[in-house]
């Protein structure tokens, strides 16, 4: 091992080539790797949907979902599946069980549908497809002043035009009708005419299709036939004939209807600033990178602009790429600053050229490792970014730990190589344990399970090679460096006097650790190991405070911190079959109470509006509620480069502004949050009893308000939609007409039926026949419509069947074929913790819920059950990782106690990391659990490099009291300029006040913060162990029957090396000598 150490070391040429390449590389792959927000990945969930247009969600729920949740029931590889009923639509969302694989689950369900066969005769063909986590790029948008054709027309072109770009595959259009052609008769023309609806829907039918005829074969070749006739257009369907007349004339179309060539009569009204739009929604495939896709559509619409006739104007929504770049200058900048106060720390305390390569180690690794990402498929994203900050802390410790080392032989009148060499060989085995440990550390996080598992896989792909290339560099690149760079000291002619004082200032400064160690910190460790067991006693008290801090609510905890955000949104529903007037009214007093709120709020001008989007017909969540009751505003900000009002302030003063509008069912404001989507409160209540169900719903949701700091609670409508139930009378029967007849002939009147559809261009086009509009606004066409008879003869509706004023539900949903209704709320976290109003749901309501309707549970969902399901995955992996753990540590020290207190170290230094989130204001969330699983690392590192010191000095001959006070002070200046140097690291992080920081802040705070204190817990804590551990085993060999020893020959160490000198040495020696075979 030596003499290949002296081989690396000796040869600085092979070092600097692969470091060369190593960096070469590593800008090669960032230059190359896709760059994107999030990766792409699957959800491992499976859509499918069954359209049934017309039918309410009763009828869909009767017709198509059970008939879904029966073909699903019992079916393996499903965990769970949630079904929906709407208004036209049934579907259902199955999350594939952990370990199979999607492709073969979604065989499996595609055959189990595609063999229902009593779905609806007029229903559509089941769709079904994988659910994928597509990554949106960019929102643009075309507005102006002209007709709805005019602006869809201009949207679809773009559409096409931006697809037909090398960068671009996926747009989609948002705002936009599909077209239809309307064909409306009154009752009066159907009288006159002696006509029915579906006699007009067949005639169309069969007088505006072609056919091909086939071919001729002649002697002069293949003539082809085709009956011509396809009409396309509502003018060319007028001239279809629907009554032929006695003396051959006929009565057209146009004559009796009224044919209007538009759009379906959904509500959908997008506006910008005022003016009508349409919304281009640009997404990336996995292949496609963000910031190509941003530069791209940049380009696009400069050039677009002088195309567009004067009446549009196109423009950019938001661009979420200006997150992506926004953090990568942040860490760029961030980490350049933090680079080179690293190296200007440890050149200011060892050596300027030792501080360049020891500094050169960190852009290295992380070079290095995204090499390896981008040679696993892997990207530049969010995620990656901060694995490579989370990481970087214990970069830095490997490379001052060894060079360090290197430093101190040198210092002791080593040669520059001899100093390499012997560093080396005194931490190489610690350094290298120690990065194992971190390895193990992180495994657990690439499985983790539900969707924050996805998101999290990533970080140990970034990380893992980071590590493991820090521990090829700082081990085996970084000592041929120094052995080639090192001078002796007054090896130089005498210089200018300034740099005299400089260079004498310099070995000032150097000289400063060692006299800390030596005249403060080692008097004041042996005091505190005479009393140790208060200080134990002590360091217990702080972590039980800790702890108490987070049960008692004094420190918040939340799944992903809140940060800033530059885009706005408030979402208000009113009860199902809200016309769109009321709707348009609210939109409209949301959008002027915000435009008010910052014409009179001093300051607000420093947050200027980039764009505000209204919507009519859909809310503007993640998870979109549509129709006409639905309708939102989405606000874009500038950011401000000075102070000025904050995101969450201004979406406060909006809220105030606006106030309670009467009617609303609920009306949320939310900023965009990143990572999977949940409210910090969401329940589902289950139960197969509609009666029990609603009514434990009604409680639960009265007790929820009731709560301090919940706000914002919406859920299921209870209060239902207003129908019209329609049951035959014996007449019926009488006149040969049937429940079908019934239901065919009112659903053509009031819905529609579907005559055909025809193909214009790209557009698949409905041509639908039907009452009129003013006839179908009006429950009353029930009372006046006619229905025909087998007979051919016209009878009244009212005549043959009892019409009832009922309610219907909304919308039904179901979890594994039970029944649900889900509530969800927004929590304020200056005055409640979500945590402790779940438990204290869970501990009172629940019980009582369960007693009064023994039918219902509830089951906690959204963030709630992403923490709970990423803390699962966990359970397992951190208690196999924290086996690993001691299994490294103990294979290196040959004991059982001593890696149990490396391992007890690790609780009391997060205990820094609680206090820096409580002094700084900070909920821990995920990123500060991130940030402490790299402190651990740090810690575990520290502690290595501490007792295998000790360790090393008992053997040496040292009694155990010195050997515990050497240790800590040959320690003293790496596991010092680790602190201050990763801690100046990160400094520019954490007072960074920039709406991109906020997210990355917890995971500095934790590292940061939680060093300071693991620093005291490895230099005082972890002695005082080790001495207390040693006063136990003197007491047990004091026991009757034991013989005395002193405290050296019951360490570890000490054994060890009594036995290898016993076992080991003479068996070496009859090998070579041949005595033993």
């Amino acid at each position: 091992m030596t003499a290949l150490l002296i081989r690396f070391a000796g040869n600085s040429v092979f070092s600097h080539i692969i470091l060369f390449l190593l960096l070469v590389a590593g800008l090669m792959a960032v230059n190359t790797m896709q760059r994107e927000l999030f990766p792409d990945f699957s959800m491992d969930e499976i859509l499918v949907e069954v359209r049934f247009p017309g039918a309410d969600p009763s009828e869909v729920q009767q017709g198509v979902t059970v008939k879904i949740e029966e073909a699903l029931k019992g079916m393996e590889g499903i965990a769970q599946y949630t079904s929906r009923s709407e208004e036209g639509i049934g579907s259902a969302e199955i999350l594939v069980k952990h370990g199979y694989e999607t492709a073969q689950v979604l065989a499996r369900i595609r055959s189990r549908i595609n063999a229902v066969s009593t779905f609806p005769d007029t229903s559509d063909n089941p769709v079904i497809s994988e659910v994928m986590h597509r990554t949106e790029v960019m929102k643009i948008y075309v507005s102006g002043s002209c007709t709805e054709k005019e602006l869809k027309a201009a949207a679809v072109r773009i559409k096409e035009r931006l697809t037909a770009l090398d960068e671009i595959s996926q747009v989609e259009l948002f705002g936009t009708r599909d077209y239809e052609i309307n064909v409306e008769l009154n009752q009066q023309q159907l009288k006159a005419y002696g006509l029915s609806l579906e006699e007009v829907s067949r005639n169309i039918a069969l007088n505006s299709d072609g056919l091909p005829g086939g071919d001729i074969l002649t002697d002069a070749g293949h003539v082809r036939v085709r009956t011509m006739g396809q009409r396309n257009t509502g003018r060319e369907l007028a001239e279809v004939p629907v009554l032929a007349g006695i003396d051959g004339g006929k009565v057209i179309l146009g004559r009796i209807a009224d044919i209007r060539d538009s759009f379906t009569e959904d509500t959908h009204e997008v506006t910008i600033n005022g003016s009508p739009a349409v919304i281009l929604e640009i997404y990336k495939t996995r292949r496609e990178d963000a910031l190509e896709i941003s530069a791209a559509v940049a380009s696009f619409l400069d050039r677009q602009q002088d195309d567009l006739p004067s009446n549009l104007s196109m423009g950019v929504l938001y661009d979420l790429t200006d997150d992506l770049r926004s953090r990568i200058d942040l860490l760029a900048k961030n980490g350049l600053i933090g680079l080179c106060l690293v190296i200007l720390l440890l050149g200011l305390f060892l050596d300027i050229r030792l501080s360049f390569w020891a500094g050169l180690g960190i852009p290295v690794s992380i070079l290095g490792a995204l090499v390896v990402v981008w040679a696993m498929g892997g990207s530049i994203n969010m995620l990656s970014l901060f694995g490579l900050i989370t990481v970087l802390g214990i970069v830095v410790d490997d490379s001052i730990v060894v060079g360090e080392a290197v430093f101190h032989h040198f210092e002791s009148g080593c040669s520059p190589l001899q100093a390499a060499v012997r560093g080396v060989r005194e931490v190489g085995i610690p350094v290298t344990a120690a990065i194992l440990t971190s390895i193990i550390a992180f495994l657990p996080l690439a499985y983790i399970g539900d969707v924050i598992g996805k998101f999290l896989s990533i970080l140990p792909m970034v990380v893992i090679p980071c590590l493991i290339i820090s521990l090829i560099e700082s081990v085996w690149l970084l000592p041929a460096h120094l052995a080639h760079r090192l001078r002796k000291k007054g090896n130089h002619k005498p210089g200018h006097p300034f740099l005299e004082k400089m260079s004498a200032a310099h070995r000032y400064i150097q000289s400063r650790p060692d006299w800390f160690a030596r005249c403060l910190y080692l008097p004041f460790l042996k005091r505190v190991l005479v009393h140790r067991y208060l200080c134990l006693s002590a360091a217990t008290v702080i972590l039980l405070l800790c702890a108490g801090l987070i049960w008692g609510g004094w420190v918040k905890t939340e799944v992903l911190p809140e940060t800033g955000s530059t885009i706005l949104s408030a979402s208000i529903t009113f009860p199902a079959g809200t016309s769109d007037r009321m709707t348009s009214q609210a939109v409209s007093r949301i959008e002027n109470a915000l435009l008010n709120r910052l014409r009179k709020k001093p300051g607000t001008h420093k947050t200027l509006l980039l764009n505000r989007m209204t919507v009519v017909g859909s809310t503007v969540s993640e998870e979109p509620e549509k129709g006409s009751h639905a309708g939102g505003i989405q606000v874009v900000l500038t950011p401000a480069k000075e102070p000025g009002v904050p995101a969450d302030a201004l979406l406060k003063m909006w809220k105030e502004e606006t106030g309670a509008i009467p009617g609303a069912r609920s009306l949320v404001f939310e900023t965009r949050s990143e990572g999977p989507p949940g409210e910090p409160i969401e329940a589902w209540l289950l139960g197969q009893d509609p009666v029990q169900l609603t009514q434990a719903f009604q409680e639960f949701t009265r007790e929820l308000s009731t709560l301090d700091g919940v706000h914002e609670i919406h859920g299921d409508d209870l209060s239902g939609v207003d129908e019209r139930h329609i049951t035959l009378k014996p007449l019926a029967w009488f006149h040969g007409l049937s429940q079908q007849d019934v239901a065919r002939q009112v659903r053509t009147a009031i819905y529609g039926s579907e005559a055909l559809r025809v193909q214009r261009g790209k557009d698949e086009i409905c041509v639908k026949v039907r009452m009129t509009r003013r006839e179908r606004s009006s429950v009353s066409i029930l009372d006046n419509l006619e229905l025909e008879t087998r007979q051919g003869t016209k009878v009244p509706l009212h005549a043959v069947a009892h019409v009832q004023l009922a309610k219907g539900p909304e919308r039904i949903r179901g979890v594994d074929g039970t029944r649900c209704l889900a509530v969800s709320a927004d929590v304020d976290l200056e005055r409640a913790n979500p945590d402790d109003i779940i438990e204290a749901l869970t501990r009172n309501l629940l019980p009582r819920l369960a007693r009064k309707y023994p039918g219902v549970t509830v089951s906690f969902e959204g963030d709630e059950k992403h923490m709970k399901d990423a803390l699962g995955g966990l359970y397992i992996g951190f208690p196999l990782a924290v086996i690993g753990i001691f299994v490294v540590v103990a294979a290196m020290f040959h004991s059982y106690v001593q890696p149990l207190v490396i391992l007890f170290m690790i609780p009391f230094g997060m205990v820094g990391a609680v206090y820096g989130h409580l002094v700084m204001g900070y909920p821990i969330s995920l990123m500060s659990i991130f940030g402490m699983v790299a402190l651990s690392g740090v810690v575990v590192n520290d502690a290595i490099m501490l007792i295998e010191r000790f360790n090393s000095n008992l053997e040496s001959g040292t009694a155990f009291f010195e050997a515990l006070e050497n240790a800590g002070r040959r320690r003293f200046r790496a596991i010092m300029l680790t602190t201050v140097s990763t801690v100046s690291g990160l400094a520019p992080l954490l007072f960074d006040t920039s709406i991109q920081a906020g997210f990355i802040i917890p995971m500095a705070l934790s590292i940061s913060a939680g060093l300071i204190c693991a620093t005291a817990v490895t230099l005082i804590l972890a002695p005082c162990i080790l001495a207390i551990l040693n006063d136990l085993r003197l007491i047990i060999h004091t026991l009757p029957g034991r013989m005395k020893a002193s405290r050296e020959s019951l360490e570890p160490a000490v054994r060890k090396m009594r036995w290898t000198r016993e076992n080991i040495s003479p068996t070496i020696e009859q090998t070579h000598t041949g005595g033993l075979m």
